[in-house]
């Protein structure tokens, strides 16, 4: 599952964690006792490795633990992925990334405020 990250620094990164033993179900019982089974594997399904084996937001929201938080009519879809745009190919803060992500939502609400007047205009209700 590693070559699904596409970075050679996870490698490095893995490298890091060798005194780390990989989770089983045993363990995240053990770990989170009072967790309801539908807790432990909603858990389990968000936290795999793989990226493209994890749910998406939508499939996670029809997991029996969350289900009734669940209101289709409230949320929104992204029309798109969402991607931030940075380097993953050497090795940043917490900070770093956090403040390219806040700078991405910036960009993209003040994007989605500029097209507002027009939807509007259109007749388009937001």
């Amino acid at each position: 599952e590693l070559s699904a990250i596409g970075s050679p620094y996870a490698c490095t990164m893995l490298e890091s964690c060798t005194h780390i033993n990989a989770p089983t179900a045993d363990t995240w019982k053990g770990r989170f006792l009072e967790a309801s089974d539908e807790a432990l594997d909603l858990l389990k399904q968000l936290l795999r490795f793989d990226p493209r084996k994890r749910p998406t937001a939508e499939q996670a929201l029809e997991h029996d633990y969350v289900k009734q938080f669940h209101d289709v009519n409230s949320e929104h879809t992204a029309m798109r992925k969402v991607r931030v745009m940075i380097d993953d190919n050497t090795k940043k803060s917490t900070a770093v990334y956090r403040e390219r992500l806040y700078h991405e939502i910036t960009k993209m609400k003040r994007k989605n405020k500029e097209n507002m007047p027009a939807a509007r205009s259109e007749g388009v209700v937001a």
